[in-house]
Parts: structure tokens; C-alpha cells; sequence
């Protein structure tokens, strides 16, 4: 159960159908930048916020 306190997701949310992680999910799969769409990059992270991105994706989303 959730305690509302973290940024985790449940696995059961990232892959159900019809959640708002499918987008993601998708792109983790695949390794594939939610922001940019660069594949395969080896230093790929997952943001609350913005979904799975590569280096300078994510650089970019907390310089901002």
C-alpha cells in the first residue's frame, strides 16, 4: 500500500493498459527517450516527472 510519500510506481500501475505510466513503459521497453526519442543510450533513467530519458534529457529537466 501507498503511503503517499514517494515518487515510486507500482509495477502493477506501469504495466496495466489503461494507467498513465503505458506511454513510458512502452519506452522503457524499447529504450527509448520519453522527451527526445534517442534509442539504446546505456545511462538511461527513469524521472517521476519525465518519464525515461537519456543523459542529457534528464540533465536538461533539472536544470529547468
Amino acid at each position: 500500500m501507498r503511503n503517499g510519500l514517494g515518487h515510486a510506481v507500482l509495477v502493477t500501475e506501469l504495466l496495466r493498459d489503461d494507467g498513465p505510466f503505458e506511454a513510458v513503459a512502452e519506452d522503457f521497453v524499447s529504450e527509448r527517450c520519453t522527451r527526445c526519442g534517442e534509442w539504446g543510450s546505456e545511462d538511461m533513467r527513469f524521472s517521476y516527472s519525465g518519464g525515461f530519458l537519456c543523459p542529457q534529457c534528464m540533465s536538461a529537466l533539472h536544470a529547468a
